[in-house]
């Protein structure tokens, strides 16, 4: 009966080992379930960052675009500005300031000639009304001339030579009418280049303009690539540091999961193990109870009823060993109690013992301690009992 409670008490204690092995099982499915999400919301992240470096190579690359515009724009305007050598030699780096100061030394160039032009205006408009007033004085004096005329006609004497005058002087006119149209067509040419180096100079303060906002655009889009540079790097460093925590997460979950089925094993098989041993005992006990039962039946006594105390047994088997052998001393087997595992077993074993338990073992102290009287010499022998002969009861 202790093996049995102690085995109980095993068989208790490894199904909480089991219970608690499945509770750890159940603890690190969890965990491998929550590594997995987490997992799976790191391939999420990293799919999102794909597409925001994918973005951010597609802006970089429509800016190079621009970039490429930008220079192939500078090219044509440094064609334009005549500066092509310049600018090869100097790099693309240098041409917006080439360009600047090229445009710079063209409006000085403008200003220059605009002034040049404007001294050579005002000296042609003085000129035209020096020639104005000399019309006016030719005129005056063609009018005397006339009057002269008029009057020279009236007397057309031998006057050849006022004639040949008035001739010279008419001829003089006319040619003092070709220079003075010739000379207001050149102040006509004159305003209109003039108007054209404005417009020129309105283009030119345009372009400047535009250059300038381009200037700070491309400023602006190299910061902003500056900017995605260092994200995209942290961005990587972030990802790596990830996928290595993914991995150490991974190889830990993996011994868990190895050791935790190694421990299932174990215990399983230590379960199997207790198993066989509590039905050989279960066996044993059955044995026993038979081994009992027809002992008791042989005594006389109800067999069918657990009830019968163990020491009534082995008082009436001393009974009939005294009947059946008076002569020989009965040998008394100490009843062999099985070895405690651990004392906490003993103690338990020993306060659920029943109460006819410690009346066996005073029967048996009894029994030691009693001595039988000899038997009279003239009493015939009987056959020897069963048990001490060693047949089986159960034949007998």
């Amino acid at each position: 009966m202790q093996i049995i409670t102690n085995l109980q008490n095993q068989k208790e204690q490894l199904t909480k080992q089991l219970q608690e092995q499945i509770d750890l099982n159940k603890d690190t499915e969890k965990k491998r379930h929550h590594t997995e999400t987490h997992l799976h919301e790191l391939e999420h992240r990293v799919k999102h960052l794909d597409n925001d470096y994918t973005t951010n190579e597609v802006y970089r690359e429509n800016l190079k675009q621009d970039k490429a515009k930008f220079l192939h724009f500078l090219e044509r305007l440094a064609s334009i500005m005549k500066i092509e050598n310049v600018s090869h030699e100097l790099g693309y780096e240098l041409n917006p300031d080439v360009i600047l100061t090229r445009a710079e030394q063209l409006m000085k160039l403008e200003k220059d000639s605009i002034i040049d032009q404007k001294t050579s205006i005002y000296s042609l408009q003085r000129k035209i009304k020096q020639l104005k007033e000399q019309m006016e004085n030719k005129d005056l004096h063609l009018d005397l001339l006339r009057k002269k005329v008029i009057s020279l006609e009236e007397g057309r004497a031998a006057k050849t030579d006022l004639e040949r005058e008035i001739d010279d002087h008419v001829m003089l006119a006319r040619k003092m009418k070709v220079k003075v149209d010739h000379l207001t067509q050149q102040v006509s040419e004159l305003k209109h280049e003039n108007t054209q180096l404005k417009a020129q100079i309105t283009d030119i303060q345009i372009l400047k303009n535009r250059l300038v906002e381009q200037d700070k655009e491309i400023r602006r889009l190299l910061e902003d690539l500056d900017k995605l540079q260092t994200i995209r790097d942290k961005q990587a460093v972030k990802i790596t540091s990830l996928q290595d925590k993914i991995h150490s997460v991974d190889d830990q979950a993996n011994r868990s999961l190895i050791s935790s089925d190694n421990a299932v094993r174990t215990l399983s098989n230590e379960v199997r193990f207790l198993k066989s041993s509590l039905e050989q005992l279960t066996e044993r006990e059955h044995r026993l109870l038979d081994f009992r039962s027809l002992v008791a039946r042989m005594l006389g006594l109800d067999s069918k009823s657990l009830s019968i105390p163990d020491y009534e047994i082995t008082a009436r088997l001393e009974r009939l060993l005294s009947h059946v052998q008076p002569t020989m001393a009965i040998p008394i087997v100490p009843v062999s109690q099985p070895p405690t595992t651990t004392t906490t077993s003993a103690t338990v074993t020993h306060q659920h013992e029943p109460p006819y338990h410690h009346h066996h073992h005073h029967n048996i102290r009894s029994a030691h301690t009693r001595h039988r009287s000899p038997s009279p010499v003239n009493c015939r022998a009987r056959s020897l009992s069963p048990l001490h002969v060693g047949i089986d009861p159960r034949t007998y």
